[in-house]
This record gives C-alpha cells, sequence and structure tokens, in this order.
C-alpha cells in the first residue's frame, strides 16, 4: 500500500459526518411516527382488523344495562353489576361469539345486535341473556370463557357459534391469561387434558395491573414509569407509541396482503395444528357443560353466499361434519345457520390491503341480520328445551 494510500485510510471522519446518519435516522424515524398518527387519528387494534368505518361495535345495554361484553374486566363486572341488580336470580344463557356479535354493518341512528334482541325474547321467557364476544375468538378462548363465566353466574345454557376461519387462531391471548391462572378456573381446566395445555402454554407470572402494587416494583420500574411519565407529558409522539406500534403493524399486515395478493376473497387453507386443538377445546367445552348440567347449543355461523367464500370447499364440509358430530356425541345440540342472513343485509369493510377501496364482508351483517340470528337463536333453544322437556 503507498503512503497516499495510507494517508487516506487513517484519516480520521469528522464528528458531523459521524453524527449525520443518527440525525437523518432520527428525523426520517419522527417524521414515520407522525405520518402514522395522522393517517388514522382513530388507529384500529389489531384484534379488530377485520372492521372499519363500514362496520361499527356495538355493546347491547338493555334500559341502560349492559348485557353485553368484550374481554375487558371492567366490561364483564358492568355485565354482572346489571345481572346482580336486574337478573331475579334466573337462569343464565351464556351467547359466547366473536366480533360477529357485536359488529353492525352499515349502522343507522336506532340499530341493535343480535344479543339485544334476544336478551328482550329470552326475558319474557324468565330467562336472562348473558353475551361475551372478543375479535377472532378460538374455541380454546371459548373454554376459558366459560369457565370464567360460570364462576361468576348460574349459567344454564350455552350458545356457541363455530367460524371456521377462527379454528386458525390458537392459544390464550395475553388478555385472557390472567383468568387462566384463577385458582377455581385452573384446577377446573386441569381436569382436561386440553385444559392443561392451555395452562402450560401461559405464561406461569401472569399479574394483572390491578394485582400488582407499587411496592412490588423494583427501581427500574419505577425510574422507566417515572420517565415514560415525562416523555409522554412532553411528546405527543411518545404518548401514543402504542398507537403507533399498533399501526405499524397494521401497515405490515396489509403490505404483506398487498404483496402475496391477499384480500377478503382469498382461499384460506386450515392450519391443521391449530384445527385439531380447537375441536379438541370444543368437545371438552361440551363435555364439561355436560358433567355440570349446562345445555350446550352449538350452530355454523351465518356466512355470505352470494360470491364464493374464502375457504376450501372440501375443508370446510369436512369442519361442519366434524364439529357437528363431536356436538352431537358429547351430548350437546347443533344447529346450521350459515345460510341464515339473505344477502342483501350483508355489507362490505375497509381493505385489508394497501389498495383502498372496500371489500366483501363475509363476517359482519347490518341490524336485520341481527333480528334475524336473534329469532334463529330463539327458536333453536326452544327446540333444545322441548325435547329435554
Amino acid at each position: 500500500m503507498t503512503s497516499d494510500a495510507q494517508g487516506i485510510a487513517e484519516e480520521p471522519r469528522s464528528v458531523l459526518s459521524l453524527a449525520l446518519p443518527v440525525v437523518a435516522g432520527s428525523l426520517i424515524g419522527i417524521i414515520g411516527l407522525q405520518f402514522l398518527l395522522l393517517r388514522d387519528r382513530n388507529p384500529q387494534a389489531l384484534d379488530e382488523l377485520a372492521l372499519g368505518p363500514q362496520t361499527t361495535t356495538y355493546w347491547s345495554k338493555v334500559e341502560s344495562n349492559p348485557i353485553h361484553c368484550g374481554m375487558k374486566t371492567k366490561q364483564f363486572k358492568n355485565c354482572l353489576d346489571a345481572y346482580i341488580q336486574n337478573g331475579k336470580q334466573r337462569d343464565v344463557v351464556l351467547w359466547l361469539g366473536n366480533s360477529q356479535l357485536h359488529a353492525i354493518n352499515q349502522f343507522s341512528e336506532g340499530d341493535k345486535s343480535a344479543s339485544f334482541y334476544l336478551h328482550n325474547i329470552l326475558r319474557d321467557k324468565d330467562r336472562y341473556l348473558f353475551t361475551i364476544s372478543i375479535p377472532n375468538a378460538n374455541i380454546q378462548e371459548h373454554l376459558v370463557l366459560f369457565e370464567y363465566a360460570r364462576q361468576h353466574l348460574p349459567v344454564k345454557t350455552i350458545v356457541l357459534p363455530l367460524v371456521f376461519d377462527d379454528t386458525r387462531e390458537t392459544g390464550v391471548r395475553e388478555n385472557l391469561q390472567s383468568t387462566v391462572y384463577q385458582p377455581a378456573i385452573k384446577d377446573r381446566l386441569r381436569e382436561t387434558s386440553i385444559g392443561k395445555k392451555l395452562i402450560d402454554q401461559c405464561e406461569i407470572s401472569v399479574v394483572s395491573d390491578d394485582e400488582r402494587q407499587v411496592k412490588d416494583k423494583t427501581i427500574q420500574d419505577q425510574s422507566e414509569e417515572y420517565l415514560n411519565d415525562k416523555l409522554a407529558s412532553y411528546s405527543g409522539v411518545w404518548a401514543k407509541r402504542a398507537d403507533l406500534r399498533g399501526n405499524l403493524f397494521v401497515s405490515l399486515y396489509k403490505f404483506r396482503n398487498y404483496i402475496l395478493g391477499i384480500n377478503a376473497s382469498s382461499k384460506r387453507r386450515i392450519s391443521r395444528g391449530s384445527y385439531v386443538i380447537n375441536l379438541e377445546a370444543l368437545k371438552a367445552l361440551i363435555e364439561t357443560a355436560q358433567h355440570a348440567n349446562i345445555e350446550v347449543l352449538t350452530y355454523i355461523a351465518p356466512i355470505r353466499n352470494d360470491v364464493p367464500i374464502p375457504y376450501d370447499e372440501d375443508e370446510y364440509s369436512n369442519f361442519k361434519e366434524e364439529v357437528a358430530t363431536i356436538t352431537r356425541n358429547a351430548g350437546g345440540t347443533f344447529f346450521n345457520l350459515e345460510e341464515l342472513v339473505p344477502n342483501e343485509n350483508w355489507g362490505t369493510k375497509k381493505s385489508t390491503g394497501l389498495v383502498r377501496g372496500p371489500e366483501v364482508d363475509f363476517m359482519h351483517f347490518q341490524s336485520e341480520g341481527h333480528e334475524r340470528l336473534a329469532n334463529a337463536i330463539d327458536e333453536s333453544l326452544q327446540t333444545l328445551w322441548s325435547n329435554k322437556y
């Protein structure tokens, strides 16, 4: 190597040249974060990704009393308090489900969901409908919610929709893991093999925010909390970092869909491992309920059928046959309501890709569809109860 080359190689870089990439990267990051905030001032939760501006979340109330809740502890407590105050110790019909139960497509003022209509129907028959629904709920999570609900309520009947697409999901989401570790629920879950698997899958050290006292927090925890509060007071971007993280994942999800050409109508094959575990959970739920003298009604959830459905037809047919067999063999009652809601009661949803524009919605329908579903469930329950008595 020549002396000139050595001189060039050894020439030190200036402070400015060293700092420039960091400064430029920071500016690009800040601009990107601001863009994510501005592009969606009402960021969509990841587990509500299937919803959009055309579909409205609706939690039913009757005479200002909440009768339909989601996965939040406060929501459940409010619904439980409403039952204690107004239920008059009536037998509870527990309706579990996914976003189909708490979402109304093309919402108009005065629209109601199926849980509202069915609650009023059953109230006149001296029964109390208590509804819990969470987005994309898999059957393993329904098993946990069933145990959670019957710990607090005199559940006598369970109504459970079966959605093929939700069998692709597996495990218990973080928000429900603390429920798994409640002693009474944990003991009951241990009575089934699938329950034991769910316990093993959840983190052992699950502590809710309400249970965690300041005295239990380390100096590092307290320092981070202090700094986060201070930064949030000075920076809107920092205060909304959770929303930004959600927006980022949603954007990546849409980019993935764009690259792979995936949209709401794309065929989705089953995930065999998740599918088997969910059907195991279905069998355990029904058998556990039967042992507790709790009746079970399962049904194939309505799906739009004026366009090709986004499932492999053979896999979907097998699914319907399998869940029907599992339900009946375990002592439950099964109905197929997939064609219940007419085509004119379905709508569209926000695009799941980068290209703007509405997509066909296969899961959520208008208020008229909700009323039809409530009436169909009532008829199915009457059939169940008439056969028993």
